[in-house]
């Protein structure tokens, strides 16, 4: 009798794996694939950085890091890579080291993953962890609130929180794999309805509920649902400098996240994503895709 696949999407499978797994990498540790293209996407961030709106600024002003979110960091150690280009980059120039503090959001799905995280960061003023639950907009939402938190108190003491509806805080996102894992969930239904607050549900998605018949659901694949969250996550018109790095198992994994295969508009006014699917554990592609 065939064993039943692991369930790869289910969070108790998680938690209950991390309280004995140390570490294990999917599709590779990410050295030979995500971390080069970070490299080269912060070097140019550096040499040719977004324009500012103080006019007074010389060529000699560090431009602020870009934010960075890392899905389902799991036991990788890719998280640490991550941080060490940071430093690389930004750390060597002058000032640079104070412009990194909570610059990279290492989230998963898993407590267990997510307390190891910060047990081993430790010191490491440059990265936060945090428990998100990718598929629930609410806990996306509380993400957030958090990040454009800690934002403005860094700029002025005491302001905290961010508003409903605002534009997301992050110019990068990094996958690896975990969007494997969610696909392997059952399609989502929603329907007209809904308790919203309680499902935690997008405000496209609950826009459309209320145009489509009572009888009638609104079914998503897992990783559709992910894509229309994360396209809330990124900063207004960040497809001109900013990407979403994503390592799958599968070329179709990747084509999901093209407009044609999503099926709810994204309410976002830009965001790029830069995917790779992995063949023998190296990326064999990567294309530029806009989502709006």
């Amino acid at each position: 009798m065939p064993h039943e696949p692991p369930a790869y999407h289910s969070e108790p499978y998680w938690d209950e794996r991390f309280k004995k797994e140390e570490h294990f990498e999917w599709l590779g540790d990410g050295s030979d694939t995500i971390v080069p293209v970070l490299r080269k996407y912060l070097e140019q961030y550096t040499s040719n950085p977004p324009k500012t709106t103080n006019e007074d600024a010389g060529p000699s002003v560090i431009p602020s890091p870009p934010k960075l979110l890392h899905i389902g960091v799991g036991t990788s150690t890719l998280h640490e890579q991550l941080r060490g280009v940071y430093e690389e980059v930004f750390a060597g120039r002058p000032g640079g080291s104070e412009l990194l503090k909570d610059v990279i959001v290492n989230t998963d799905f898993s407590e267990q993953a997510v307390e190891k995280g910060r047990q081993a960061s430790v010191g490491q003023s440059m990265v936060c962890w945090e428990q998100v639950d990718l598929l629930r907009w609410g806990s996306l939402e509380e993400l957030k609130r958090k990040e454009l938190a800690r934002i403005r108190n860094s700029e002025l003491e005491g302001n905290v929180g961010g508003k409903e509806g605002e534009p997301g805080p992050y110019n990068i996102v990094i996958d690896k794999s975990t969007s494997d894992a969610i696909s392997c969930g059952e399609d989502l239904k929603f329907r007209d309805g809904d308790d919203t607050s309680k499902m935690g549900m997008h405000p496209n998605i609950a826009s459309m509920l209320s145009k489509t018949p009572s009888h009638q659901f609104l079914v998503l694949e897992p990783v559709e649902l992910l894509a229309i969250h994360l396209a809330s996550l990124w900063r207004p018109n960040c497809i001109k400098n900013d990407f979403h790095a994503i390592q799958r198992f599968s070329n179709n994994m990747c084509d999901i996240l093209t407009t044609e295969h999503i099926s709810t508009p994204l309410n976002c006014s830009g965001a790029g994503i830069l995917s790779g699917t992995t063949q023998g554990g190296r990326i064999s592609q990567f294309s530029a895709i806009r989502t709006t």
